[in-house]
């Protein structure tokens, strides 16, 4: 009545191994494209804290006045400025954007500016634009690549800038 041959024990044990093996594995990829996943965010978000913390500049100043002006006897006006880094950490890049109603011309120039070093720059006002603010952003290396810190930015009416 119960003539029917069954699994063999062997098999059986070989199936149970290689059913395990792959339940293991899944589980591992799965949770190791997570934790990846969390690690990169979390080292993006320790980058943005080191761009409040750790990146400051300022415009180095003659006697009372901030050491930037627009120089406008050109073409096209000009904005020289010299940028002293007071941060503790190397900023990478410099960005200027001209703001213009909705407007944003954006120039970035790249350097690597160290801490207590002055930097200057001669920005050219694009043609036809008449700014109304001028924004000047430090960019700082993460590990994926530049992290501009406008946390750490600064922001001036233009019309307020004096002339050179």
């Amino acid at each position: 009545m119960f003539n029917k041959k069954g699994m063999s024990p062997i098999i059986a044990a070989i199936l149970l191994v290689v059913i395990t093996i792959a339940i293991g594995a899944t589980t591992f990829t799965f949770i190791r494209s997570f934790t990846d996943s969390s690690i990169a965010s979390a080292t993006d978000d320790m980058t943005e804290i080191e761009c409040g913390s750790k990146v400051k500049f300022s415009f180095v100043e003659v006697g009372d006045n901030e050491a930037i002006c627009v120089d406008t006897s050109g073409a096209t006006d000009v904005v020289n400025l010299t940028v002293i880094n007071t941060g503790s950490r190397v900023i990478k890049e410099m960005a200027f954007s001209f703001v213009e109603g909705q407007k944003i011309d954006r120039q970035t120039v790249l350097l690597d500016v160290a801490t207590t070093n002055n930097q200057n720059y001669s920005i050219t006002v694009p043609v036809g634009v008449s700014p109304e603010y001028l924004i000047i952003e430090p960019s700082i290396k993460g590990d994926n690549g530049l992290v501009s810190c406008l946390s750490a930015g600064l922001e001036r009416e233009y019309v307020l800038i004096p002339a050179c």
